[in-house]
């Protein structure tokens, strides 16, 4: 592996780690809300906190998955990971679409 492979793998398991710092947090209902739709004056807390941390936990394994991927020089994680991206996606915009009824 080249010295840009590891900065990269690196940088990409930092990053996992630091997702699910939040996503923990987040869970735990721990600071605000990290959700654009919560408005403290109106809205129980609860639901932004799950929705916020799961997807901040998704995240993370994207991360994650991405780092074994380039560590191990898989192309196949690639894909995977690029599913993953889309579920995040679907799943934000769902998920968010279901709160605001």
């Amino acid at each position: 592996m080249t010295a840009t492979e590891w900065i990269l793998v690196i940088v990409l398991f930092l990053c996992a780690v630091f997702s699910g710092a939040i996503a923990g947090l987040q869970l735990t209902e721990n600071g605000k809300p990290v959700n654009n739709l919560f408005d403290p004056e109106k809205d129980d807390p609860k639901p932004f906190f799950r929705q916020s941390g799961i997807v901040f936990t998704l995240i993370a394994v994207l991360f994650a998955v991405t780092g074994i991927a380039v560590l191990l020089h898989e192309k196949r994680m690639f894909y995977i990971a690029g599913g993953m991206a889309a579920a995040i996606v679907i799943y934000v915009i769902a998920s968010t679409a279901k709160m605001q009824k």
